[in-house]
Formats: structure tokens, C-alpha cells, sequence
């Protein structure tokens, strides 16, 4: 005989239920309890080039450990709060090397 299915919708609960010998069997089978992940950070918007420097960034732990939480598309990242001073004053030591100042030229 087929088993018959009972499903309670609050937390995905789902009952199997077989006849055998006059006896009831219940089977609890997908018994899905869904954790959620939560992350406090900062949403930093940027242009895609200084996004990839900070993905460069990440990926050779410059901080000692991985910063980016998520990496949301094109011009955002969401990143660890603690580390946004970190993030300033290397965006500010790059712009600096890279950028050229007419001022020291003279």
C-alpha cells in the first residue's frame, strides 16, 4: 500500500504514514529547520576598478584575514565594519603612488 502523505507548512514538516498489520508507522522524513546567516558590515559603492583592487586586497589577506563578506556585483561589496578605516587609508597609500602631483615636479 502506498504511503500517505501529510505535510504541516510551518516549518516543513512532512509525515509518512504506512499501514502494516493494523498498526500505524509514522516516518518524519525532511524535517528542514533553515538557519539564516547574519553578517554586520559596511555596503562600500565604488567604481569597478577600485572594486578589483579591493578584491585584490582580499585575496592576499593585506589585513591578515579576508574582509569582503560579499561580493554583490559590479560596484558594490559588503565588507566587515572594522575594516573600512583599513580600507581608506590603503585606497589613500595607492592614490598617492599612482597619482602624479606637478607641484613635486618643480
Amino acid at each position: 500500500m502506498p504511503p500517505e502523505e501529510r505535510n504541516s507548512d510551518a516549518i516543513g514538516l512532512h509525515l509518512y504514514s504506512f499501514e502494516k498489520e493494523k498498526k500505524t508507522l509514522l516516518l518524519f522524513v525532511n524535517f528542514i529547520v533553515r538557519m539564516v546567516n547574519v553578517a554586520k558590515g559596511s555596503l562600500i559603492k565604488c567604481d569597478p576598478a577600485v572594486k578589483q583592487y579591493l578584491v585584490h586586497l582580499d585575496e592576499t589577506f593585506a589585513f591578515g584575514e579576508k574582509f569582503i563578506l560579499n561580493n554583490l556585483d559590479d560596484q558594490h561589496l559588503f565588507v566587515q565594519t572594522s575594516s573600512v578605516p583599513m580600507i581608506k587609508e590603503k585606497l589613500q597609500e595607492h592614490i598617492d603612488k599612482i597619482s602624479y602631483d606637478s607641484a613635486e615636479a618643480k
